[in-house]
Order: C-alpha cells, then sequence, then structure tokens
C-alpha cells in the first residue's frame, strides 16, 4: 500500500478537507464505502478497566487501531473503494506520526485515508454533517455502507467540560442528520459504548437510542457475555443487537456465539 493513500489536513479548514476529498475522488473514482471516525485516534497502547472485578488488576491493548480503521473495513473486497475520514487533535507531532503510520499499516490500495485536525464544536458538527450528506449522496452511497462514529468518551470520572463533549457531540450530528431534507442517511451515526470491558469494541446505531433503553440493554448484554444466559434474549432484546456493530468482527454485525 501506498503512503500517499493517507493524507493530513492540519489547517482545521472545512474547506482544506473538501479539496482534499475533491482530489481524491479524482484518481480514485466514485466511493463505495465511507467511514468516519470522530475522537478516535490513538492515546494510548493499554487500558484498564474498573469492572469486572477479576481483571481490575490487568490491562488490555487498546483497540484504537480499529476506531480509526475497523476490521470489517480492512477484509471489504478490492473492488469497492473506501475513504477513512478521521476528525480529532492531531496538533501534537508524535500523535499524527502514531496514528498516520497506523492508517499506512491497516489501509489497502482501494482505501483512501484523512486525518483532519479539528476540535469538534458545534457549529463544524452541523456543517460537517451536511456535508457528510452530500458525499453520500454525490457517490450514490448506500446508507448501509455509510458511517459515522463517535468515540469521545472517557475512562474515568468526567470533569464538567468532558460531560459536556459527551452529549453534545452525538446529539448534535444525529439532529443534524434528522433535519436533513434528505432523511436517508439519518440512521448513520453510531456511538461507542466506551470503556466497558465485555462490550469494548461495540458500537450501536445512536437513532434506536430513543426507541430502546439503551442502558438497561447495554448492561442485558453484559450480563448475557458474562454469563451466557439465554433466558436474557427477549425479542426487544435480539432486535436491539441488530443495531450493534463489531469493529473487531470481519462482519460488522455481532454474532453473540463470539463473545460466549
Amino acid at each position: 500500500m501506498s503512503r500517499i493513500n493517507v493524507h493530513e489536513i492540519l489547517s482545521e479548514d472545512v474547506k482544506d478537507l473538501k479539496t482534499c476529498i475533491n482530489s481524491i475522488r479524482e484518481s480514485f473514482g466514485k466511493i463505495d464505502n465511507l467511514y468516519v471516525s470522530v475522537g478516535g485516534k490513538h492515546n494510548e497502547q493499554y487500558i484498564s478497566f474498573n469492572n469486572p472485578f477479576s481483571i481490575k488488576t490487568k490491562i488490555f491493548r487498546t483497540n484504537s487501531d480499529y476506531q480509526l480503521v475497523p476490521n470489517f473495513l480492512q477484509f471489504n473486497p478490492l473492488n469497492k473503494k473506501t475513504l477513512i475520514i478521521a476528525i480529532d487533535n492531531f496538533s501534537n507531532e508524535e500523535t499524527l506520526r502514531i496514528n498516520k503510520q497506523i492508517l499506512e499499516r491497516n489501509i489497502d490500495e482501494n482505501m483512501h485515508a484523512i486525518l483532519f485536525n479539528k476540535i469538534c464544536t458545534k457549529s463544524f458538527l452541523e456543517t460537517f454533517a451536511e456535508y457528510f450528506i452530500v458525499l453520500c449522496e454525490e457517490n450514490d452511497i448506500e446508507p448501509s455502507d455509510a458511517m459515522i462514529c463517535n468515540y469521545v468518551r472517557f475512562a474515568n470520572n468526567p470533569n464538567p467540560i468532558e460531560l459536556i463533549a459527551e452529549q453534545i457531540i452525538p446529539e448534535t450530528l444525529q439532529n443534524s442528520l434528522n433535519n436533513s431534507s434528505n432523511t436517508k442517511y439519518c440512521e448513520c451515526f453510531y456511538q461507542w459504548f466506551g470503556y466497558r470491558y465485555y462490550i469494548y469494541n461495540f458500537i450501536f446505531k445512536y437513532k434506536k437510542h430513543y426507541t430502546y433503553d439503551i442502558f438497561n440493554y447495554a448492561r442485558i448484554l453484559e450480563q448475557f457475555i458474562e454469563n451466557n444466559d439465554e433466558r436474557l434474549l427477549k425479542r426487544g432484546f435480539v432486535e436491539f443487537l441488530d443495531n450493534i456493530c463489531d469493529i473487531m468482527s470481519l462482519y460488522k454485525k455481532i454474532e453473540l456465539n463470539d463473545y460466549v
């Protein structure tokens, strides 16, 4: 894979992002898959979890490589062209270098990736959601092949500013997609469950947050994986599972047998 397939936009200017994407499309052709990560950059190599008690003293490799490039994208057919946009603060040179290397290792010749240095304000998120839809429309991308995923979650007790960020980012993106004149892509936004051991690699379709009791169902899912108790598989819960993806899976959707 040529390093030319990984691009950096450090100016924080959306116009520069659009110019870069237009240039990619001129040489790359029509985009078949569009994946956007918000706050998914590699920060630390290892993490630990507060629960369950049995693993509290253990450390685990972070899944940040897969937040940048989920496994189900790495194994797309070579005739499907993928554009990845990673939106985060890449102003630190070392952070930029590490994340660029991760992309270079994990993307193939049928993929282009952009590291876009940007702090996610409400106005930017609204503008970007609008552009995301335009990009999908111009390339005739199916909703099932388009995804924005928010990974802005905090491992420990977040401070008031962090709490606001955790709330504003998903609400702004979902509302912007809902309020678009084209609602075809209103279910393309996913939210990460965060630093929860059993569901650490799972993301959920945020629009369904309003349909299901997301926090209750997330706990049921954790209990199922921990205890392998099929009594928990009620009809509503099974429907809920259809709206979850696993960033480590080759097949995108989760198969519970893989986790018990």
